[in-house]
């Protein structure tokens, strides 16, 4: 049979609406492509800060400056992520905001505590995790760098530690 007469097996399948299902996941997924991003940036700037500092010195060897800004890098992260949340906490409620669906929450009777406690749980969580995973991670890394810092720019680790680089 042609495809304009009745066929004997009808396929009803619902097609998605992707304007409405892409803006609803799209930011999301900025915000998770723009992570490894900044980690690169914070890396590379590290990077170019240690090389401008030691590339006069005796044993300089760039891969191993490199390496010791990779495994700088938790703990830097770890420096930033406090100052992150909070900013992403107030641009999440900022957006709610203006959006009216903090009024939409309290018209529909819901107190402020039930719409705020999703949000505290999830940085409970966070905290937790980063304190107990994350923060041994970044210890340790940071314990390697310094052993790769010391073993290959002749104690060039003491100078670091006394001026507050390290």
């Amino acid at each position: 049979p042609s495809t304009d007469e009745h066929q004997a097996v009808h396929l009803d399948i619902t097609y998605p609406d992707a304007a409405r299902d892409l803006n609803r996941w799209l930011p999301l997924v900025k915000w998770l492509l723009a992570i490894p991003h900044l980690l690169v940036l914070i890396v590379f700037l590290d990077y170019v800060e240690l090389f401008y500092r030691t590339f006069t010195r005796e044993g300089f060897n760039a891969w191993y400056v490199f390496l010791f800004a990779l495994f700088r890098m938790p703990t830097t992260a770890e420096v930033a992520l406090p100052l992150a949340t909070l900013f992403g906490s107030l641009a999440a409620f900022t957006i709610a905001n203006r959006r009216l669906e903090l009024v939409i929450a309290r018209a529909a009777g819901l107190s402020a505590w039930q719409f705020l406690l999703p949000g505290a749980v999830v940085g409970l969580l966070f905290g937790v995790v980063a304190t107990t995973l994350y923060n041994p991670l970044a210890s340790y890394l940071l314990n390697q760098s310094i052993g790769i810092w010391s073993g290959t720019m002749d104690g060039a680790a003491q100078g670091l530690r006394r001026t507050g680089h390290l």
